[in-house]
């Protein structure tokens, strides 16, 4: 891989990798497998991955990935204008094996064991939200006393992240849960984040007539690792409950999560706050 020069100075060639691996990657998570196939069976060493890229672009129907076909021509044509379509291809196949392998590790709080050495609930959610660099998916059924939880979700919006926080309506009897919750967030949690909640008038409901309720407990980050947990988002969950979950790194996963809650709100079952 050659890297470009610049006139105000070299570009190195671990630059010029990150640069690719970004592009890789993104190619990866937005192409359909159709295009992710033609790009990856039709490339060759003769023909320079922008001039490829912008081709491949020209055929495409679907606009969305049309624009990042374009968008990754231009970013490779200005840092790595001799990069070839072989090449680009190469790392785009080791972006989606990345993307598609699962790692699964299982997470516990409570009584520890001497048969076992697992990760702590509130660990893992921090390094979950921690690791975000473009989008977060939180959905909680109840939340608080959750300080450290908090300030890291703060320090994802600061990062820029794109944060949806799900979180369960009013309690079916009293009303209390909703005001714990909110009064939980942040001040930047509850004007920056998307905040979703799904309304009694659209929940089914027993032969009682009482309502179900939002009692899911996950966590993705970027939709490559996602988090489902037993544990509430509260402070006895996170120390003194027996709580237990999964984390699975895995990108086909994360995708299929955060897709469902996003048909969710596009379908109007999870609709913002008033």
């Amino acid at each position: 891989m050659n890297p470009k020069w610049h006139s105000s100075g070299s570009i190195t060639l671990s630059d010029s990798s990150e640069v690719v691996a970004d592009v890789a990657a993104k190619l990866a998570r937005t192409l359909s497998p159709g295009n992710l196939s033609k790009l990856l069976q039709q490339a060759n060493r003769e023909t320079s991955a922008v001039a490829y890229l912008n081709s491949l672009a020209e055929e495409c129907r679907q606009l969305e990935q049309r624009l990042v076909l374009q968008s990754s021509a231009s970013k490779l044509g200005l840092d790595c204008v001799d990069l070839r379509a072989s090449e680009v291809a190469m790392a785009v196949a080791a972006a989606r094996r990345q993307m598609t392998a699962t790692s699964l590790e299982v997470i516990w709080t409570g009584p520890a064991s001497v048969a076992s050495a697992m990760r702590g609930t509130e660990q893992v959610l921090l390094e979950v939200i921690d690791s975000a660099k473009r989008e977060l998916l939180v959905v909680v059924y109840a939340a608080f006393d959750i300080r450290n939880i908090v300030a890291a979700i703060d320090r994802a919006i600061v990062r820029g992240v794109a944060v949806t926080v799900v979180v369960e309506s009013l309690n079916p009897k009293t009303g209390e849960q909703k005001q714990n919750f909110m009064a939980s967030f942040s001040e930047s949690i509850r004007t920056r984040s998307r905040l979703l909640h799904w309304p009694l008038s659209s929940r089914e409901t027993d032969e009682n007539g009482r309502p179900g309720c939002l009692h899911a407990k996950v966590a993705v980050a970027d939709r490559e690792v996602v988090f489902v947990t037993s544990a509430n988002l509260t402070g006895a969950a996170m120390r003194e409950n027996m709580e237990m979950g999964l984390r699975v790194d895995n990108f086909e996963l994360g995708e299929q999560v955060v897709a469902h809650f996003e048909r969710m709100r596009d379908d109007g079952v999870l609709v913002q706050p008033n």
